[in-house]
């Protein structure tokens, strides 16, 4: 794999996080006044008890736990997210197109990390490497040290390679408290979670030639699962059992003597009234209806739960209309589980694109 196969996308991912590992100052590196240092009578864990706080990824790809001592500082590209503490150490996540085969990626990544590296940093040395469960995903975590005008640096970047992303998770730290550092990186990973979803969208086809193709995130490891007509399709999870989660599309042709064929308040009443008479009564009910837009299409969302055979469901249905064609999509899950499924099925709104 030569340097240019992976400019297009490995470097554009990686060339950014060289600025992580920006310098921290001279005084930095020692310990401040009222901080114990680690060492062989003081265990680290007793270094590292600091106040926790949330992150949440606005578009719901991702999540972790980072200490609140480490500030967010700021960043104009919605795919990745910095943290930082006083002394320079910082976590950094960036998502980015993956632009080559996963195992070609895998392959050449060492040596290519290496050479990103050490254009901040000299006597840049590869440690190892160990696989490692991030949110239920499958992720390399690569471990290097280098040094900074004579200051040690350790370098750590967890990998989660998906269908068409790559998710990094890039530490890096300076100094005599680099260990406190990644007492705390460690405890974040364990916090880590990623939605089932990333990695890239899954292309729904249509027997109609003539209706909008589209795109939607289906979890990791779902497959088409109903008898389709073309048009339709039921994605569930391996081994589903009939009480499992699922996500149904369809789409249709609208009647050229349809009054419905656009999403006004009769529309909206109208498939309300739809939805209502699927259930049988007293055991359905409407949460939330909103018109929204997906993709650029006008649509309507309709939040609900009911009773069923399998206990008590909840669902969401949402309608767009393209080109005279209705575009529905039902994500579907016991009451119970809904938390589980949540984060995925919310990436189909915001991740749904007309091809």
């Amino acid at each position: 794999m030569t340097e240019v196969v992976w400019s297009a996308g490995f470097r554009a991912a990686i060339a950014a996080l060289v600025l992580a590992f920006a310098a921290p100052s001279v005084a930095a590196q020692e310990p401040a006044d009222g901080v114990p240092s680690a060492g062989p009578d003081r265990p680290v864990s007793d270094t590292v008890a600091l106040p926790l706080q949330q992150y949440a990824d606005p578009q719901g790809r991702f999540g972790f736990v980072v200490p609140s001592q480490w500030g967010r500082s700021s960043s104009e590209n919605v795919d990745e997210v910095l943290f930082q503490n006083e002394r320079g150490d910082s976590v950094r996540i960036t998502i980015a197109p993956l632009t080559v085969a996963p195992d070609a990626f895998a392959n050449a990544y060492v040596d290519t990390y290496m050479k990103v590296l050490s254009q901040s940093l000299t006597n840049v040395r590869f440690v190892g490497q160990r696989a490692v469960d991030i949110g239920r995903r499958k992720a390399t975590d690569y471990v290097f040290s280098a040094t900074y005008n004579e200051t040690p640096v350790t370098c750590r970047q967890v990998v989660v390679i998906g269908t068409t992303s790559v998710l990094y998770i890039t530490f890096a730290a300076f100094g005599q408290l680099r260990t406190q550092s990644e007492q705390l990186f460690q405890s974040s990973l364990l916090t880590f979670w990623i939605t089932p979803s990333f990695g890239g969208p899954v292309s729904v086809g249509t027997a109609d030639p003539n209706a909008p193709a589209y795109t939607i995130a289906i979890p990791e490891g779902w497959t088409d699962q109903g008898e389709t007509d073309g048009n339709s399709h039921m994605f569930r999870p391996p081994s589903a059992r009939p009480s499992s989660a699922y996500i149904s599309t369809r789409v249709t042709k609208i009647a050229p003597d349809s009054k419905l064929t656009t999403i006004d308040e009769v529309f909206v009443a109208a498939y309300a009234e739809s939805l209502r008479r699927q259930f049988p009564e007293n055991a359905f009910e409407i949460r939330q209806t909103r018109k929204i837009f997906v993709a650029g299409a006008p649509a309507v969302r309709y939040d609900y739960g009911y009773v069923s055979n399998y206990g008590v469901r909840r669902a969401y249905m949402l309608l767009a209309i393209k080109n005279g064609y209705l575009i529905g999509v039902v994500c579907d899950s016991v009451e119970q589980a809904w938390p589980v499924y949540e984060k995925s099925f919310e990436g189909l709104v915001t991740t749904f694109k007309f091809r």
